[in-house]
């Protein structure tokens, strides 16, 4: 019974030992997903005129390209 609980404990120590090992194991180097190329449209107060909202449109896809928009001030 005695040499079970040793064999046990033993082999507890050594999950233990493996799982502290493995998350301390060097970092795996993040991987960037981007396009090759892209396009940033910022524009800052007022409201936006015909001639920038015709050129995102134009750079995004057309309109029905999906779109993400952050405001970050506004009335609404």
């Amino acid at each position: 019974m005695r040499r079970e609980i040793n064999r046990l404990t033993m082999m507890t120590r050594i999950l233990l030992v493996s799982v502290a090992l493995m998350s301390v194991s060097a970092p795996v180097a993040a991987q960037a997903v981007s396009p090759e190329r892209g396009a940033l449209v910022v524009v800052g107060g007022g409201r936006i005129g015909p001639d920038i909202l015709n050129r995102f449109l134009e750079l995004a896809g057309g309109k029905d390209a999906p779109i993400v928009v952050i405001p970050t001030a506004g009335e609404d």
